[in-house]
């Protein structure tokens, strides 16, 4: 998390020259390093959790369906960080196709529980295409707050980098500003014929702005949670989809 003096003006990337711009990006990588997540919610109390609603465990799966398709969510392992613990994904498609497009290019995701406060973690990533070594820098979100009331929000901003071993590519430095807001409280659900209750229903909203570039409009999305207590995540929509629905169909947690 970054104070307001550590932020930094992102607006400033375009303006830089070329012949500075290596000990800039050497500047920057090092606050990113510090500054990575910023979380400016005016409900931004670290209060006590009202239950587990994403039980994190080595193993703990999760089968969803979306029209004739299954995806399967799996904890692979830990990672400690700074006093922290991250339960690391093999995948984490729940944000719509955007997954893989300009919100979170196909990086490795993982997450963090700070009492009634869920972190999604999006680790360092490293591509070599036609001989270009791309590299993407990590960066986290606060992704969900279990003990907020209805229609209680949390925003928040995070940025990364994406740098190319190519002199003709360009540096390209990324914002995202993110708002959740919780939509129903303590409902009761059916999804596939199990019966689920202590739901909460939420919605996650991105803006993704390249502010390198800047030659085309921010991507805008959003998605909606129905979380389950001791459970997780067991329905889920976004507008990338078209509204298309992700459903539970099974879970092992521990």
């Amino acid at each position: 998390m970054e104070t307001a003096e550590k932020k930094i003006n992102l607006k400033t990337v375009a303006m830089i020259s070329k012949n500075n711009i290596a000990s800039f990006l050497l500047s920057l990588l090092t606050v990113i390093s510090l500054t990575g997540c910023s979380d400016d919610s005016t409900d931004n109390e670290n209060q006590n959790s009202t239950g587990d609603y994403w039980p994190t465990s080595v193993d703990n799966n999760w089968v969803y369906t979306q029209d004739t398709d299954e995806i399967s969510i799996k904890i692979i392992g830990t990672e400690d960080v700074n006093g922290s613990k991250y339960y690391g994904f093999n995948q984490l498609d729940i944000f719509g196709n955007a997954t893989g497009d300009a919100v979170h290019n196909g990086q490795p995701f993982s997450i963090k529980k700070n009492k009634g406060d869920y972190y999604i973690k999006v680790g360092e990533k490293n591509t070599n295409v036609g001989g270009v070594t791309t590299k993407i820098t990590e960066y986290e979100f606060l992704f969900f707050k279990d003990y907020l009331d209805v229609n209680q929000t949390w925003t928040g901003t995070y940025n990364y980098i994406k740098s190319n071993k190519a002199s003709f590519l360009p540096i390209q430095l990324t914002e995202g500003t993110y708002t959740g807001e919780i939509l129903e409280k303590g409902i009761s659900l059916t999804v596939n014929g199990t019966v689920f209750k202590d739901v909460i229903k939420f919605r996650f909203t991105q803006s993704i702005d390249d502010v390198t570039l800047n030659v085309w409009p921010a991507w805008d999305y959003s998605s909606d949670y129905w979380i389950a207590k001791n459970v997780g995540i067991i329905k889920f929509s976004s507008n990338a989809y078209s509204g298309k629905i992700s459903e539970h169909k099974s879970h092992i947690v521990k």
